[in-house]
């Protein structure tokens, strides 16, 4: 998927490092560790792994359990 956004312009070749988890991660899985960026990590995992699962507790949180 991010391949075909960093082919729409400058946004996406802009927003590619900060957000594509595979790209952000490379480096670790690697073993890599003076390549990683913190920054582009931590905002790709805030978007792809700490949202969804603070949107999935608060969704459960409200669900009537019988």
């Amino acid at each position: 998927m991010w391949n075909a956004v960093t082919m729409l312009g400058v946004t996406g070749e802009t927003l590619a490092p900060w957000l594509d988890l595979n790209r952000t991660t490379a480096p670790l899985a690697r073993g890599d560790w003076a390549d990683v960026a913190p920054a582009h990590l931590a905002a790709s995992a805030a978007l792809w792994i700490l949202i969804p699962l603070l949107l999935g507790v608060a969704r459960a949180s409200r669900k009537d359990v019988k």
